[in-house]
């Protein structure tokens, strides 16, 4: 083997390791930023079937903090009488539940849920009508941005006299 056939050989190896090593890398990055969306997307999805969940059993619902956080009182008993979901400053998602007799406590002391939430555009994260609440927000991640909107409508007409009076606010 000649010199030049050993130069021309080491080139060509090492052509063919530096593009499986670039396979290897892109590959492993793609697998990262579709992990941390799907958790994202896992994590929202069950902060917003909270809210759907709780809109449908509601009683009363009022949104406070310029749009951010939503109260709820519900018809669902236990633990699950009044909820709260909201966004804070920093963009964490929270939401809590307590016993009937529970006020809810300041937002601020809710559990984190999921981080990296922003506003969509202007919108608010919660909007009201005297009936139902939208909610619209998205989530960021290493990959894409995975938005959240969505509309509930009260389903309970009136409240029965065995839920007493609405002690969540």
């Amino acid at each position: 083997m000649t010199l030049v056939e050993l130069i021309l050989y080491s080139a060509l190896t090492l052509l063919v390791v530096g593009g499986l090593a670039g396979v290897l890398v892109n590959t492993w990055t793609a697998q990262a930023n579709a992990t941390t969306v799907g958790q994202a997307t896992t994590r929202g999805t069950v902060f917003t079937e909270g809210i759907e969940k709780a809109m449908r059993n509601a009683y009363a619902f009022r949104v406070t903090g310029s749009g951010s956080t939503l109260s709820v009182w519900t018809g669902l008993g236990g633990a699950a009488v009044c909820q709260g979901y909201t966004v804070d400053g920093s963009g964490a998602l929270r939401m809590t539940a307590t016993a009937g007799s529970a006020v809810l406590p300041a937002a601020s002391t809710w559990p984190v849920w999921q981080t990296g939430a922003a506003q969509i555009g202007s919108t608010a994260y919660f909007t009201a009508t005297s009936t139902a609440v939208s909610y619209s927000f998205r989530v960021t991640t290493a990959g894409a941005p995975v938005a959240f909107t969505g509309t509930e409508t009260v389903r309970t007409s009136t409240v029965p006299a065995s839920a007493g009076v609405n002690t969540c606010w």
